[in-house]
């Protein structure tokens, strides 16, 4: 055997523990968990002793635990796995799968995330998990350098609205439900801080769903009270047509909504989503101020090609205030419009008593 190759293989196992070395180190999991940390202020724990292979490749894999320090995200008791290819170059893949990721109220559930970690950039190709009813299929970016961006695409169906704001502690809304879904999103923010978040929140949904408004006995006693009272008292003339109208055509029944929500600098806009069913139509144009959660918006329901009665509807999500108008109020020579909201929360039974009294 010549020197050459003596040479060669003593080099061989220098340059594979210099290989091993480094991957080694960047596999170091206590080392690597400490920089998440740093990058997500994340408190990270492990619940067992954990378990190595190193063939064909470099793999690691433990039960973890998680809590956001700043933030509200609690990771329960996961399953948690690191691969690496032995050349050096490769990216750090990671495989995860939870029962429970809670973030800000909301909780997801049968987590599972499949990730790339190279140059402080986290890929990932999956993240699919329950929420609530429905299902949520996501990919994206997430940079943990100085810029820490995030990058989303993806689907989901199926999200109760009225959960989710209940959840969030935005939002409780008993007379209304709403279930949506979108075929495809795309959201680019950055995370640090939690106002950050949601103010740099930008991107595009299209989304599709139902909507369920739900009526009373007793408020369809008093719209038919009502329109009964309009020869005696003509200032009830617009104000039953506009009760009778959004309760023969959108109460009680389902209604399609179809459309795209633009997210402009954490504030959610819309422009002519469509609300139908076999009885009317609407077209909704409304800002929502996601860190207010001020809501600024009109609702245009159509009889024909005629806007019919417009709502507009302005405050907070929790307790907005919903003014009526349109063509059937300008019958009668009135432009004032009425918060149809108090209406149905006094009752239309207390509106007919009290015009009754005042009329006496």
């Amino acid at each position: 055997m010549n020197e050459k190759n003596i040479f060669f293989l003593l080099a061989i196992p220098i340059i594979l523990s210099i290989i091993f070395l480094a991957i080694y180190d960047e596999l170091n999991v206590n080392k690597f968990l400490a920089n998440i940390q740093k990058d997500t202020n994340l408190i990270i724990n492990l619940e067992d002793k954990g378990k190595w292979e190193f063939y064909p490749s470099i793999e690691y894999e433990n039960m973890v635990s998680a809590k956001g320090i700043v933030s509200n995200v609690v990771i329960d008791k996961s399953k948690i796995r690191f691969l690496k290819n032995y050349w050096p170059l490769s990216p750090l893949h990671l495989e995860l799968d939870s029962p429970s990721i809670q973030f800000e109220g909301l909780t997801f559930r049968n987590s599972s995330v499949k990730a790339k970690y190279s140059n402080q950039i986290i890929d990932i190709s999956k993240f699919k998990a329950k929420l609530i009813d429905g299902d949520i299929d996501t990919e994206g970016k997430i940079s943990v350098d100085e810029n820490k961006s995030i990058q989303l695409n993806g689907s989901f169906n199926n999200i109760s609205l009225n959960t989710i704001l209940e959840q969030a502690n935005i939002a409780r809304w008993d007379r209304v439900n709403i279930k949506i879904a979108s075929p495809r999103y795309n959201l680019v923010t950055t995370y640090k801080s939690k106002e950050s978040l949601i103010a740099n929140l930008n991107g595009l949904m299209k989304i599709k769903g139902s909507v369920f408004f739900i009526s009373t006995e007793e408020e369809r006693f008093g719209a038919a009270l009502l329109s009964l009272l309009v020869d005696k008292v003509a200032s009830l003339s617009s104000v039953s047509k506009s009760i009778s109208y959004l309760l023969d055509r959108f109460a009680d029944v389902p209604s399609a909504i179809t459309g795209e929500l633009q997210f402009i600098n954490g504030t959610i806009s819309t422009k002519d989503l469509l609300l139908q069913n076999n009885n009317g139509r609407a077209l909704i144009t409304a800002q929502i101020d996601m860190l207010s959660n001020n809501i600024n918006g009109k609702i245009n329901f159509y009889e024909k090609d005629s806007i019919f009665v417009e709502a507009v509807i302005k405050g907070n999500l929790q307790n907005p205030e919903i003014l009526i108008g349109g063509e059937v109020f300008a019958e009668n020579g009135s432009t004032s419009p009425r918060d149809i909201k108090k209406i149905f929360e006094e009752g239309i039974q207390s509106l007919v008593d009290s015009l009754l009294d005042r009329n006496d």
